[in-house]
């Protein structure tokens, strides 16, 4: 596999042999997709594109509080994201950037998933991989939505 890294809201690229540091910038990553999905639901109209967008935040809100835990259990810390301000353009725009975001990361977490050395972060990361790739192809069908 190639030598993939999950880039956290500062752009510091993280390599994938550090758990603490991979778990700490994607919870970074899902709490400022929260923020951007709660945007979205007040830019983008319509009951069933409202409906996708909370149950993205719904998925995301768990992930992150699943790695938040495994944050604590590894290093007996906590870790608060930042506050971030998401920069939309336009509802479409913001959706593909996503989608191709979340496809990407899906890769960041099987790479991690099968690098670690912790059985317990490996079964996180291989599982939150697996949602993240379902969550591109949910994009997927409500840009699908919004353009027919």
């Amino acid at each position: 596999m190639s030598n993939h890294k999950i880039r956290c809201q500062n752009s510091v690229a993280i390599s994938p042999c550090d758990d603490a540091a991979f778990l700490r910038a994607g919870i970074d990553r899902g709490a400022a997709n929260i923020r951007l999905y709660c945007m979205l639901m007040q830019c983008c109209g319509g009951c069933e594109v409202t409906c996708a967008l909370t149950r993205l935040v719904r998925a995301e809100r768990r992930q992150v509080c699943e790695l938040k835990a495994a944050f604590f259990i590894l290093t007996g810390q906590t870790h608060r994201p930042s506050p971030t301000c998401p920069y939309i353009c336009t509802c479409l725009d913001t959706l593909r950037q996503l989608c191709l975001e979340e496809s990407e990361v899906s890769i960041c977490f099987l790479d991690h998933a099968a690098r670690t050395k912790c059985l317990r972060t490996a079964n996180l990361c291989n599982r939150i991989g697996a949602e993240k790739a379902c969550t591109a192809e949910e994009l997927e069908t409500l840009i699908a939505t919004l353009l027919c």
